[in-house]
């Protein structure tokens, strides 16, 4: 099964223990997991300035998670907002 998590399901994963973790702990072994540039950056962006992780943290956590990068460029002509795009675009490509 493919799936696509929310940056936000991924940064509560990353900093508490709890059901988010624990689906994406269990996700991550039984299914394959996507992410693409826009979450990986969001991801980091919102972990190194909101919370202070340090970026080797960050990186640990990708591979730990058996993360898989697939990227996407059909973000143009789907919506005027550049993110709004992107993230339609990516659940596009995801599934």
């Amino acid at each position: 099964m493919k799936i696509l998590f929310d940056t936000n399901v991924l940064v509560a994963g990353f900093l508490n223990r709890g059901v988010c973790r624990e689906v994406i702990s269990i996700a991550s072994i039984v299914h394959q997991i996507y992410y693409t540039d826009f979450i990986i950056t969001e991801l980091q962006n919102v972990l190194k300035n909101k919370f202070n992780i340090p970026e080797f943290l960050i990186n640990r956590y990708f591979r730990a998670k058996n993360l898989s990068r697939n990227k996407n460029n059909f973000s143009k002509g789907i919506s005027k907002k550049r993110e709004d795009g992107l993230i339609i675009s990516t659940l596009l490509f995801a599934f």
